[in-house]
């Protein structure tokens, strides 16, 4: 009992005595300072597409398949694509990046019960198309993945919509996967080196970025992208 009350009283001492071991309070195990953490990169501004008052960069197709197209007008802040013979849509004639990016639009069908939402878009060298609303308002998908349309390949999505209630869809496209979010709920997630990404013959006028209605009035609003951080890109 005398031997561990001495070597106790000792260590008491010390302590009080500041004559413990110099050095960086903060340093860690080992005796090295502890480095901060980098700081998190911000993620990049989101840029508008569309001002709610001029198609801008925007135009309307009117070649090939959508020769028949509907009257495209901007109203109340939206570009309303009026029901075609078949197709009708828009094609963005500016730059736009061919990956790591995130797009958003709003979408709603004012008439009809197909497409009314439709995306094609850059995936690296290739492009895709996000249907919503199509085979009768039962589909949504990307077409085509492997050559297999929305409806056929195993990243199909059942559901139908609501005319005249608004859909925010966005798309996350890196070198490694496609994301797709409808109203903040992510619904589709494809890894892009194992597949092939292909578009329909008649929506290839719509390359790079287009929107598009089938046989269907709809409307969209809202349209944005963003180009993603190295992080953002990186992460899965």
């Amino acid at each position: 009992m005398t031997r561990y009350t001495g070597i106790g009283a000792m260590a008491l001492t010390l302590l009080l005595c500041g004559c413990g071991p110099k050095g960086d309070p903060g340093a860690a195990p080992g005796g090295d300072a502890a480095k901060p953490a980098p700081a998190a990169k911000t993620a990049q501004k989101w840029i508008s597409l569309f001002d709610g008052r001029l198609l801008g960069d925007w135009a309307v197709v009117e070649k090939n398949a959508f020769d028949m197209h509907g009257q495209v007008e901007v109203k109340d802040g939206t570009i309303v694509m009026k029901t075609g013979m078949s197709f009708t849509g828009i094609v963005w004639e500016s730059a736009f990046p061919k990956t790591n990016y995130e797009i958003e639009a709003e979408g709603t069908r004012l008439n009809g019960v197909d497409i009314f939402l439709g995306i094609t878009f850059p995936v690296g060298g290739s492009h895709v198309t996000l249907v919503c609303g199509g085979w009768g308002d039962s589909v949504v998908g990307l077409s085509s993945i492997d050559d297999l349309n929305a409806s056929d390949n195993e990243y199909v999505v059942i559901r139908g919509f609501d005319n005249k209630k608004w859909v925010k869809a966005r798309v996350r496209v890196t070198d490694e996967q496609i994301l797709v979010w409808l109203d903040g709920k992510k619904i589709i997630e494809v890894p892009v080196k194992k597949h092939k990404f292909t578009v329909y013959e008649e929506l290839l006028d719509i390359r790079p970025l287009g929107f598009f209605t089938w046989e269907t009035e709809g409307a969209i609003r809202n349209i944005r992208y963003r180009e993603l951080s190295k992080e953002e890109a990186q992460a899965k």
